[in-house]
């Protein structure tokens, strides 16, 4: 994955094709310089977070079903976060936690909307709009983000829209990617948040359940995901 701004002033050719692929960015840019625009230890850290958001097979989900985090019910997420302060992290875009979240998350995405003006970002848009979707990519400030917000030694629980699974499941012998699994990754192994656990279900269960949530579309966004499949 290679990603530059207009602030590199580095022409590189695109691969089209490459770029149609969800979240994918690439050029024939040298690897000394990929992630130019981040510095020193943040820029290490994106760049794993990067990787390993490509690589669930291979490392992320091998990574979890062996540390095991805990994945925990959406009644039992809402009893930690009003009973001993555990921290509940809506990962998903910006925009879709506006519109609807579980009523006292807090928001950090793991992706946020294209950036930059230069041809790659400029490709990119394009080709997701043709798709009729809002493009993204990865949020080179999601760890430093949540520190930010976030104790080290804080319990944290991460949620998204459908939770995914990093378990095998009848339909997904590979496990279920989701956003949250690869934020839950992240803070474990490259953040240090030894607290770091996952919300079985997300969003939509905690919906399902008839739970308390917040936002300025609740109504329309519970339309939608009930007409979405699991």
């Amino acid at each position: 994955i290679y990603s530059t701004t207009s602030e590199d002033k580095i022409h590189c050719s695109i691969d089209p094709v490459a770029m149609a692929s969800p979240h994918v960015a690439r050029t024939s840019c040298p690897r000394s310089m990929r992630f130019r625009t981040l510095r020193g230890h943040e820029k290490t850290r994106h760049a794993r977070v990067q990787a390993t958001e490509k690589s669930w097979g291979r490392e992320v989900r091998p990574y979890l079903a062996e540390r095991g985090p805990k994945q925990v019910l959406v009644e039992e997420a809402l009893q930690m976060t009003r009973e001993d302060g555990t921290v509940l992290l809506d990962v998903r875009l910006e925009n879709d936690f506006e519109q609807v979240h579980a009523a006292g998350a807090i928001n950090v995405p793991l992706f946020r909307p294209i950036q930059g003006t230069d041809a790659s970002s400029l490709l990119k848009r394009f080709v997701y709009a043709v798709n009729g979707v809002q493009g993204s990519e990865e949020n080179p400030e999601f760890l430093s983000k949540v520190e930010n917000l976030v104790q080290k030694n804080q319990n944290v629980l991460v949620m998204c829209d459908a939770g995914g699974a990093y378990l095998p499941t009848p339909s997904f012998m590979d496990g279920k990617k989701s956003r949250s699994l690869v934020a839950v990754y992240a803070l474990l192994k490259l953040g240090g948040y030894e607290n770091a656990m996952h919300v079985f279900g997300g969003l939509r269960e905690w919906a399902s359940r008839d739970l308390p949530l917040e936002g300025s579309n609740i109504a329309a966004w519970k339309d939608k995901a009930g007409a979405l499949p699991p």
